[in-house]
């Protein structure tokens, strides 16, 4: 792959990533597509509390 020019976009996941998904629905005996949507949905619900929480400390400083 060195010395080859990429063109378009950068995946969204890495080689690592993708084998650790693998190796994951390998050991939980679970679809690798089952269980890469479940992730999916746990990082998007923590990322969501994460913004929520900064929403509210950034309304906290403002009002101070």
């Amino acid at each position: 792959m060195k010395g080859q020019n990429r063109t378009g976009r950068k995946p969204k996941l890495t080689d690592a990533q993708i084998a650790t998904l693998y190796v994951l629905s390998y050991v939980i005996s679970s679809p690798v597509f089952k269980v890469a949507r479940l992730l999916g949905e746990i990082i998007k619900h923590l990322s969501k509390r994460t913004n929520t929480k900064r929403t509210q400390v950034t309304a906290a400083v403002a009002e101070v």
